[in-house]
């Protein structure tokens, strides 16, 4: 929550010195955040940390797009501008100092008028939501002071006519977060990765498939271990294939082979996510049979891991509920597991299922009355992930109500919850805690 009564020092300074017409204030500002690598942290006396995001460019309105400040009501919260300057401010105050979360400055952004229902409402008009999100990538600026970023991977949802962008969203990490971190460049030179078109005979269509191969030998004889990571494009700009390289080269997983399932385009992921059957079919029946023959990959289900985060843990876990004998090991990351009622967001009018019936938590109530399956799972979800959704219903409830429903049927289950929201500062730090639970049996 916003504490509007406490104000930053330093940005209280800043605007007294341009009051009183200091020369090179907005350079000693610009300083002040090159020092600080990002947002302003200012410690308050009682433990919590005051945040304060700086923004400085011209522009009529900047929002503030981090899960930090966001409500069901808005995306994003609207900068105070300095009078007389090109500063734009948000101060927020932290009670968690191992909160690590995204987040991106808005330009003119036409995207800031809608709420969290309005965008997924709005998913109903694929065309038009697509081209809103050309059209906000553009506006999106990432914190020039902060050297730690990541490429969300929104390529697909830009139009190819237009100059390419790159959308980076920035990591505020606070004083008090995990400093062991697995991301970030590769730590030994080697992996390879090797792009492919594969056709689905399932869903009649052909998707860009990368598969990942380890700086070290794989033994041989084949028999790899193998992990799927769901959202494939997105995971491979936002670095996950040096996370895969740097976990090997520690020892801490052994060589594996990594798949990288691409969408076929900006929203299919919407449509062949949602629980089908076809994209059971894709992937146990088409993928691996390819993999096993071309790359060696395990048929042991117990070394064979599928991720993904948001939609892509719901699938993840509808893979291993369907064909147990393949996947045994599930690693979901923020999972959408709030899916389930049918006429969400709109549903009934539109492409995309949000449910089979008048519920919500529709797979975890299979996996409630389903007999027990050979499967153990890693479910993480955000502290911040905590907005009433469909029903009332929040995606950390969902995820600790799977886990509670798991749990009760017998199953093996590793749950975490981290400081952070629904973006890749908090996954690229569960994702390895979760494959070296899954892969190595590491209980730490």
């Amino acid at each position: 929550m916003t504490q509007t009564t406490i104000e930053s020092a330093r940005i209280a300074r800043f605007i007294q010195a341009v009051r009183d017409g200091e020369a090179g204030a907005v350079d000693r500002l610009q300083a002040d955040l090159r020092e600080s690598a990002g947002p302003l942290q200012e410690e308050t006396g009682d433990g919590s940390v005051l945040v304060t995001f700086v923004y400085i460019g011209p522009g009529d309105q900047v929002h503030l797009y981090c899960q930090l400040v966001i409500d069901p009501r808005q995306m994003n919260k609207a900068m105070t501008r300095v009078e007389g300057t090109e500063v734009w401010y948000l101060s927020h105050l932290v009670t968690d100092r191992r909160l690590s979360v995204g987040y991106r400055f808005l330009v003119d952004d036409p995207i800031t008028a809608l709420s969290m229902d309005d965008a997924m409402v709005l998913m109903q008009q694929p065309d038009k939501m697509t081209a809103l999100m050309d059209e906000s990538a553009r506006c999106s600026r990432d914190d020039p002071y902060n050297p730690d970023r990541f490429d969300i991977g929104m390529d697909q949802y830009l139009d190819p006519a237009k100059p390419h962008v790159t959308v980076w969203t920035s990591v505020l990490s606070l004083p008090g977060v995990d400093p062991v971190t697995w991301h970030g460049p590769a730590r030994l030179a080697g992996a390879t990765l090797h792009t492919y078109t594969f056709r689905s005979e399932a869903f009649g269509n052909e998707r860009t498939v990368t598969v990942y191969t380890p700086p070290v030998p794989l033994p041989e004889g084949g028999d790899h271990p193998v992990v799927f990571l769901i959202d494939g494009e997105m995971m491979l700009a936002e670095g996950y294939a040096d996370i895969l390289t740097n976990l090997i080269a520690a020892g801490e997983v052994p060589p594996l082979v990594g798949v990288f399932v691409h969408n076929v385009f900006a929203d299919s992921r919407m449509l062949e996510m949602s629980c089908r059957q076809e994209f059971v079919t894709l992937y146990a029946d088409e993928l691996m049979p390819w993999l096993r023959r071309e790359y060696g990959v395990t048929a042991d289900p117990a070394r064979t891991v599928v991720s993904g985060s948001s939609y892509g843990g719901l699938s993840s876990a509808w893979l291993a509920y369907n064909r147990s004998d393949v996947f045994g090991r599930v690693l979901s990351m923020s999972g959408s597991h709030w899916w389930g009622k049918r006429t969400a967001y709109g549903a009934d009018s539109g492409p995309y299922e949000f449910g089979r019936d008048d519920e919500t938590e529709w797979l975890t109530r299979q996996f409630a009355t389903a007999p027990l399956l050979p499967v153990t799972f890693w479910i993480d979800a955000g502290t911040l992930e905590n907005d009433p959704g469909v029903d009332g219903l929040s995606l950390l409830s969902s995820n600790r109500n799977l886990r509670t429903v798991l749990q009760a049927k017998g199953y093996q289950v590793r749950y975490h919850e981290f400081s952070g929201g629904h973006d890749t500062s908090g996954w690229r730090r569960t994702f390895p805690l979760g494959l070296r639970y899954l892969l190595a049996g590491d209980d730490g």
